[in-house]
């Protein structure tokens, strides 16, 4: 296995060249950084793609070079490096070839320099030497923790993490890929790194033309419906993609513009459905369509959305029994756009709305009346502004109904505004609600599954919940606030870079009320240099909450949580990264999306207190819960160094 990671290692490293376009005054240089390759010439439009009429010349930094004088236009072109053809990989302006691959694309102006534009996506990933359609991309994440122990006053070392992924990506052609995606954990397997095996991890097939695209998959998380309520995706509090977890097909379809008779407004037909099916062992069943009809009422000034999909999905229980949930919903949304000369972009006013229904209910012999056991639904309404150069302010409502032998009614109201220049960012939500609670009617584990859990949307199987820590301590009250706040500062000093950052989450049952919880957490992130990051910060919440008995008093220390987090990176490369660290590093690996989040604490707490199952089914104790697991991260002493390589 040593041998196959130092084979990856060395494979990337030797394969990241460095490479690119520049302007000078007898024409257009282009470069590639390969100092061990024997020929490198450049071909393209400008030469009819003559893998010899301008062969580059190898310099003393392994960099080869050559100057093409070129007219004004657009030309396509490719690095021949050892008879193997490879696009510019630091030039993003990139257009298919037709072939599967992709070609870079220069472009001339009069005066003979390089026309800027719009960067196209560039494809990720090393082409391989035989097969050009054939691409690997992949990451590999090592993980080193030293920990003290309730045993030993020493760091001592855990049990080491390797997370490597490997993928493969087949162009076939310009339309049709497939992309398949490996994975070794020694930690999942629960062995040691050289008995580990290459696991599959996801994968999907994709047809993808102008008009329609159909996509197979596996595992693989991409699909959100873009109804304001998200019938399909917008999972939990991290807001998951659906796929995830499941494997299936999706299908999308696009009418091309029309115009209405009598009237000439445009009108747009589009289309989409996914089947699905758990993966694992539970067999859930899973279909979803929505469509959805645009008018472009006066182009590029008003446009007109309206929507409608439907949601259902089976559990079987028994061989005989299931149980049911499907939802459906119809939407709308308004879009007018202004623009005036000077402006950065066009200012745009939104509006939107959305009605959500439910039924969830038991089926006991397949073929028989079904019965219902919960129902509801949920009422959006939306007003979103964004101005033409920094700034965005929004106005939501929603208000959800849940039918039980009492109905359960909440209703929220979210104010919030966003404003981000070069040095300066500020994101500001407040949210106020109120619920009617029958307590006496409805247990809480209704109440949590029902209305905060799946907020309202009636999936008591949903996975993922959608409360966020910082709302633990508002569950249950008939009125409650939360305000999320985000603010960064941007500076130079000695020319020296830096940024400084606030995070805050304020709980309190309503505006004349203490706080039950202001969580705090100030960063500072300096760049030392572009190969050096020290970053810091510092995170104090503190509680107020008379019924969970969670009070922080710092005259008397008590209820005092705090931790730190510091960290010295080195940027080997661009897509690598070593990392020093000490305390609990609030940015984790996902093992749902397998990306880096902001989870590493709240990971930290939950295996400390176990707060997702605890809450289904019950609120008492929470306290106690919350003063455990903030108690362990306060105390947590650990050194970590991990490094991170994307090829």
């Amino acid at each position: 296995m040593r041998k196959v990671i130092l084979f990856i290692l060395i494979f990337c490293w030797v394969s990241m060249a460095s490479a690119g376009v520049s302007t000078t005054q007898k024409g257009v240089e282009f470069f590639y950084e390969a100092p061990n390759a024997g020929m490198v010439s450049v071909a393209g439009e400008f030469n009819d793609w003559n893998t010899s009429a301008h062969v580059m010349k190898l310099g003393n930094d392994g960099v080869w070079r050559i100057v093409v004088p070129l007219s004004s236009g657009a030309y396509m072109y490719k690095f021949v490096v050892d008879d193997n053809w490879y696009a510019d990989p630091d030039n993003p302006k990139q257009k298919d070839d037709g072939f599967g691959g992709m070609n870079s694309l220069v472009e001339v102006n009069a005066t003979g320099g390089l026309v800027a534009g719009k960067e196209p996506v560039q494809q990720q990933g090393i082409r391989t030497l035989l097969n050009p359609k054939v691409l690997f991309d992949g990451r590999l994440y090592s993980k080193n923790l030293f920990e003290k122990k309730d045993y030993n006053d020493k760091l001592m070392l855990d049990k080491p993490l390797h997370d490597i992924n490997l993928g493969v990506k087949i162009k076939f052609n310009s339309q049709v890929e497939g992309y398949t995606v490996l994975n070794i954990n020694n930690i999942a397997e629960g062995v040691d790194m050289w008995k580990t095996h290459l696991n599959f991890k996801r994968s999907y097939l994709k047809l993808d033309t102008p008009y329609f695209l159909v996509q197979a998959f596996d595992k693989y998380g991409f699909l959100t419906f873009d109804d304001p309520l998200h019938l399909v995706g917008n999972i939990g509090c991290n807001n998951y993609n659906f796929g995830y977890d499941v494997m299936g097909v999706y299908g999308w379809s696009n009418l091309p513009m029309l115009s209405i008779p009598m009237t000439a407004i445009p009108i747009q037909f589009q289309a989409e459905a996914v089947f699905a099916d758990n993966v694992g062992d539970d067999d859930t069943d899973i279909n979803a369509y929505r469509g959805k009809v645009l008018f472009d009422i006066i182009p590029e000034t008003t446009s007109l959305r309206f929507g409608f999909g439907e949601y259902h999905a089976q559990l079987p229980q028994t061989s005989t029994s299931s149980k049911e949930h499907t939802s459906s919903e119809f939407d709308m949304q308004v879009v007018y756009s202004m623009n005036q000369p000077g402006w950065q972009g066009p200012m745009q006013l939104i509006f939107s709305g959305e009605y959500y229904h439910f039924k969830d209910s038991d089926n006991e012999n397949m073929d028989s009346l079904k019965t219902t056991f919960a129902k509801g639904d949920r009422i959006f309404a939306g007003l979103e502004v964004k101005f033409p150069a920094a700034m965005k302010i929004f106005a939501h409502y929603q208000r959800n109904k849940l039918e039980f032998a009492r109905d359960i009614v909440k209703n929220r109201i979210t104010l919030g505004g966003e404003f981000s220049t070069e040095k300066i960012y500020a994101k500001v939500a407040a949210s106020s609600w109120k619920t009617d609670f029958p307590d006496s009617l409805v247990s809480w584990n209704d109440y949590y599954v029902y209305m905060e859990k799946t907020d309202g949307n009636g999936r008591w199987f949903q996975k993922y919940t959608n409360v966020p820590y910082a709302q633990y301590t508002l569950m249950g009250y008939e009125t409650a606030m939360y305000w999320d706040i985000l603010l960064g500062y941007n500076f130079e000093l000695f020319r020296q870079k830096f940024h400084v950052g606030y995070e805050g989450k304020i709980a309190q049952q309503d505006i004349k009320y203490e706080p039950k919880l202001i969580e705090n957490i100030a960063s500072l992130q300096w760049d030392i240099s572009p190969q050096w990051t020290l970053y810091s910060d510092l995170r104090v919440p503190i509680y107020n909450d008379p019924f969970l008995q969670v009070k922080t008093d710092f005259s008397q220390w008590q209820d005092v949580f705090w931790c730190n987090f510091t960290s010295l990176t080195y940027h080997l490369r661009k897509n690598i990264d070593i990392s020093l660290y000490w305390g609990v590093n609030p940015i984790a690996l996902s093992n749902v999306t397998d990306e880096f989040m902001p989870i590493g604490r709240f990971e930290f707490m939950n295996d400390i207190a176990n707060f997702n199952n605890y809450l289904e089914n019950s609120y008492t104790g929470l306290g106690e819960k919350i003063r455990e697991a903030e108690k362990a991260l306060t105390e947590e002493q650990r050194i970590g160094i991990e490094a991170v390589l994307r090829f």
